[in-house]
């Protein structure tokens, strides 16, 4: 169910989601429930933006919407990177490597 949910996000990278496919599948039960909130309310973050957006009479916040979201992506990773304690994935040096 987990990976399934993955594979669905929106905020996730496919590179982002291969490592937390192979993180599930070798971690703990309490890591993937963790994940699973975390993917829950990313579910959650994009409903109440897209409310958002769709009230916005102007219609000039997608920009801004886009930005939030690329924001709580990696905040949910960086989370989830310090919960683990090991150097397997190291966000800032991959990201330095893709640019």
């Amino acid at each position: 169910m987990v990976i399934d949910i993955i594979h669905n996000s929106f905020l996730l990278s496919d590179s982002q989601k291969i490592y937390l496919i192979d993180r599930v599948k070798n971690s703990s039960e309490a890591y993937a429930d963790r994940l699973l909130k975390n993917l829950q309310a990313e579910n959650t973050f994009m409903l109440q933006l897209l409310q958002k957006y769709k009230t916005d009479s102007k219609n000039t916040s997608i920009w801004q919407l886009k930005w939030e979201l690329m924001q709580k992506n990696f905040e949910k990773i960086r989370a989830l990177e310090a919960s683990e304690d090991d150097d397997l994935f190291d966000l800032d040096k991959n990201l330095w490597e893709v640019l």
